[in-house]
């Protein structure tokens, strides 16, 4: 069956964060142009840690190890890891695996990476590999821009620049993207009329074409994914923004 491989950047909403996370600044490090798009999220206390959870068969978790690093323990689907050690020379390795894991059975898994003590952690980007439909076949990629029929905007008063709209994709697995910063505000996903997932584009800077949500392995046929703004109603300052989205399918499933 087709494979790929997806790379989300640190800022990512599909990256669950605890409290105490900030992003890393050019003010604080001079070293911040040695991370993956200039960006990276980083914290010092014991206990903090993200999740991400995905559809595939291998992940890698990237950052950075540096003098002021500590401990820090990865989480994978259950299994604790032994802790790794994010201690390196002056001035440290950059862009480099923190974990990885390959071969694991295709299907949904959950991933926590934790701090370990009062050194920094930080964390660039993340990838994995996944599957697209079964079989020996082809893989189809289309991207839809945020004015393609297939978007749906409602309320339209609530949406400038709102394209014409019809509302249904058609294939194995579909990704979001937008931007995220300041004026980011929380949202919720809901696939197929399925249980929702609150996330949030606030970010301390402003990003573009992050990955907003990501699914896959839906089955061949029609899907409905639904992006609904959080934003308190006495704020006009939170904005949900879409870029584009693309669907994953295979010439099989086209030919259905």
């Amino acid at each position: 069956m087709p494979s790929f491989t997806t790379i989300i950047e640190d800022t990512a909403p599909i990256i669950e964060y605890s409290t105490n996370w900030t992003a890393g600044t050019s003010e604080d490090d001079r070293y911040t142009d040695k991370y993956s798009q200039s960006s990276y999220m980083v914290t010092s206390t014991d206990g903090a840690s993200l999740s991400f959870s995905f559809y595939g068969n291998a992940i890698r978790l990237y950052g950075s190890k540096r003098p002021n690093h500590g401990n820090y323990r990865v989480e994978l689907d259950g299994y604790v890891y032994p802790e790794s050690s994010g201690d390196a020379s002056d001035p440290g390795n950059f862009q480099v695996s923190l974990f990885s894991a390959s071969a694991l059975e295709d299907g949904e898994h959950t991933i926590i990476l934790t701090n370990r003590g009062s050194s920094d952690l930080d964390v660039d980007f993340i990838s994995w590999d996944t599957t697209v439909g079964d079989g020996d076949d082809n893989l189809i990629l289309k991207t839809f821009k945020d004015n393609d029929p297939s978007f749906i905007y409602s309320p339209s008063s609530s949406w400038s620049n709102t394209p014409p709209k019809s509302g249904l994709f058609m294939g194995d697995g579909i990704a979001i993207y937008g931007p995220v910063g300041p004026d980011g505000g929380p949202y919720s996903v809901q696939m197929d009329g399925r249980n929702s997932k609150t996330l949030t584009t606030n970010k301390d800077f402003y990003h573009p074409q992050m990955m907003l949500y990501y699914a896959n392995h839906l089955g061949a046929g029609s899907h409905v994914v639904k992006l609904t703004s959080l934003a308190s109603s006495s704020s006009s300052s939170q904005v949900l923004a879409i870029d584009y989205a693309v669907v994953y399918t295979t010439g099989v499933m086209e030919s259905l």
